[in-house]
């Protein structure tokens, strides 16, 4: 499991991708700061928005919450 928080594992993987904050609100139907906000660890989000940001951003969600794939067996 990863120490990064999940927002800044948003934040880096968005940039790892060349997207700006606004590029990402704009596909998941939101307010670019909030997106800002999420990165910061300072906004909570739904699972639906955070379901939409992973697939914008194309990772799985549990490489989004815990920055790795979670084996569940």
């Amino acid at each position: 499991m990863s120490n990064e928080t999940i927002g800044q594992r948003l934040r880096r993987v968005r940039k790892e991708r060349g997207m700006f904050a606004s590029d990402v609100a704009r596909r998941v139907r939101c307010n670019p700061s909030t997106i800002t906000l999420m990165e910061r660890d300072l906004h909570g989000m739904s699972i639906f928005t955070f379901a939409d940001i992973a697939r914008v951003l194309d990772v799985s969600l549990d490489y989004l919450a815990y920055g790795d794939v979670v084996d569940s067996s």
